[in-house]
Formats: C-alpha cells, sequence, structure tokens
C-alpha cells in the first residue's frame, strides 16, 4: 500500500510590521483581510499539530495545495520555509502554488528566490513548462498542477492553461491498459467549478475535466472545508485548511490509502480548536 497525507491551505505567516510600500494595490486588501480575520483562524501551533498528527501514520510522502502565505510576500516565505525545509527532510513532499502563493506580480519571483531551492516541487516533465510536475512515490504516480497566477483586484480565480493541460493529457494517457499506473493529480482550485462563486473558481475546469477520466483521483484546497465529490468519474477530495481553529471548520488532514484494488480516503479532523486537541477519523460529506 502507498499512503499519500494530503495538507493544504495553512494561512499561517504573519503580517505583523509589514511596512505600507509592501501592501499597495491588492496586497492592502489581502491584508485588511488577514487583519480582520485570518490570523485568528490559523495558527502555526495548529499546523504543527496536524503535521504531527499526520506524520504519525507513517505515510510515503506529503502533498500540500498551496495558499501557505496571504498576500505573497519575500518576508512570508522566509517564514514558511523552516516547516518546508523540516518536512522535505522526514519524506518526500509536493508542493503546488495556491493563489495567495502567486498573489501579485512579484509573488512568483519571491517564490522562486526563497523556496525554489527546496526538494517539494517534484521533477518537471516539460524545458519549456514549469508544469504540470512529477513526483513517483512506489507505483503511484503524483501530478502537480499550477493553478496559481496573479489575479487581479477582488479575484481569486485560477487557470492551467492550454499548455499545462497538453502535457497534463499526454501524463494521463501513458496510464492506460498498456502501462496500467494509478495518478494522483493535485492542484489548489477544485475541479468542480459549481463549489465557488465565479471569482474564485478554476477558470478551465470545464477543459480539465475532459482529460481526468485516466486519474485514480483528485486533491485540493481553496474552500478551507471537507469534500468529496467525482469528477468525470474521477474522485475528487477538497480538504481543510491544515492550521485552522475556527469552529466551522476545524484543521484537517486526509490520508489516501493506494493499492493495487484502487485507493481509499481517510479523513480526520481536531476534535476542537485547541492545538493540543486529538484528531478523530470522521465520515466525509459528500457533495452532488
Amino acid at each position: 500500500m502507498t499512503r499519500i497525507a494530503h495538507l493544504t491551505d495553512p494561512h499561517t505567516t504573519s503580517l505583523t510590521g509589514t511596512g505600507f510600500t509592501s501592501l499597495l494595490g491588492k496586497r492592502a486588501l489581502g491584508y485588511l483581510s488577514w487583519r480582520r480575520k485570518r490570523r485568528y483562524r490559523h495558527t502555526q501551533q495548529m499546523l504543527e499539530a496536524t503535521t504531527a498528527a499526520a506524520l504519525e501514520h507513517q505515510p510515503d510522502a506529503i502533498v500540500l495545495t498551496g495558499d501557505l502565505l496571504h498576500v505573497g510576500l519575500r518576508t512570508e516565505m522566509q517564514q514558511i520555509r523552516p516547516w518546508l525545509k523540516a518536512l522535505a527532510e522526514t519524506l518526500p513532499v509536493l508542493l503546488v502554488p495556491g493563489n495567495h502563493d502567486y498573489y501579485a506580480q512579484n509573488s512568483q519571483t519571491f517564490w522562486q528566490e526563497e523556496l525554489g531551492d527546496l526538494p517539494v516541487f517534484g521533477e518537471a516533465v516539460s524545458k519549456t513548462n514549469e508544469w504540470p510536475r512529477v513526483l513517483d512515490v512506489s507505483a503511484l504516480q503524483v501530478i502537480g498542477l499550477c493553478t496559481a497566477y496573479p489575479a487581479p483586484l477582488t479575484k481569486a480565480d485560477g487557470q492551467l492553461g492550454s499548455q499545462q493541460r497538453k502535457l497534463l493529457g499526454e501524463l494521463l494517457s501513458t496510464s492506460d491498459s498498456t502501462n496500467p499506473r494509478q495518478t494522483l493529480i493535485a492542484l489548489h482550485h477544485p475541479a468542480e467549478p459549481s463549489l465557488s462563486e465565479l471569482r474564485k473558481s478554476l477558470l478551465d475546469a470545464q477543459e480539465l475535466s475532459e482529460l481526468l477520466a485516466p486519474a485514480s483521483a483528485l486533491v485540493h484546497g481553496h474552500l478551507h472545508e471537507n469534500l468529496n465529490y467525482a469528477v468525470n468519474g474521477v474522485p475528487c477530495y477538497c480538504t481543510a485548511s491544515a492550521s485552522s481553529v475556527y469552529e466551522k471548520a476545524l484543521a484537517s488532514f486526509r490520508l489516501l490509502e493506494f493499492d493495487e484494488t484502487g485507493h481509499k480516503s481517510r479523513l480526520f479532523v481536531a476534535a476542537s480548536g485547541n492545538a493540543q486537541a486529538a484528531f478523530i477519523e470522521r465520515e466525509d460529506n459528500p457533495h452532488g
């Protein structure tokens, strides 16, 4: 059996002391959102508790589906680096960025400069395109997709783009009857557009759905809740934030266990907003 732990949407960096010039434009709105609510709903202590609880199950790898940050600042990436580095020193990690990670035009440059040397991004499948990226874990292939880009003011949507979709289609086409292999797809935005309002949705979700049939499963974040549903017959799993102390959506992690017969998902949710609380296995909340 190959066991994958899925964690997402930590949002534990702090914007305290951030200079005014760093918070111009869209980042000013993000800062206000952090100051009003996000800083109270996400804690580093809970993230560390969730991580420790997931590692107790001895996963073969961890998949992180983005939104480590709030407004994509260099200082935020410096804050999150020790947690990422410690994870990568423990077991294989595949990280895909979320919309808060590529929040502004210079965020991707900061991301590459501050985190790009960490072994958490898998292997590129193209010399000309940064994504998709692949992590092989035993007989399982994990494909990381990037849906993040510096979206316009007031928007938090995502998109893959035609080239990334083309490369994904080529990857999935190799997992056919002549080369049977289980494949897990990881991205930040949901594959089902009806799960979020348009300004927060995946803009090319329909095009993605047409490619998905050969995949075994898909994981994502973005919604800060626990859901399971299917797109084009492929089981899709959304996991709540790994750092949340918000009682309506407490910190969670998911284990996906693959063997030669298929896979099953196991969901674990914190018993309370106390970082010392136990994580309890729960029933999933199916959608549709």
